[in-house]
């Protein structure tokens, strides 16, 4: 489930600082107010990325693309 930072400082309450200083980035960024977390296991998100980019193509006006 996503949480906004607010949200989620408002379910913290029993580490003070960590609530003031969550609350304070709040208060100097729009983006971080409205923006949603989600909270993982540990301290590190692992995730897929692509090895190799994709290649170009040229085709013409209205032709079929290239089968490759």
């Amino acid at each position: 489930m996503a949480l906004t930072i607010v949200e989620a400082s408002k379910l913290n309450s029993g580490d003070v600082a960590r609530t003031a200083i969550v609350e304070m980035y709040a208060r100097n960024s729009d983006i971080l107010r409205v923006l949603p977390f989600e909270g993982i296991a540990g301290n590190a998100l692992k995730y897929n990325r692509e090895d190799i980019l994709p290649g170009v193509g040229f085709r013409g006006v209205n032709l079929a693309p290239l089968a490759a």
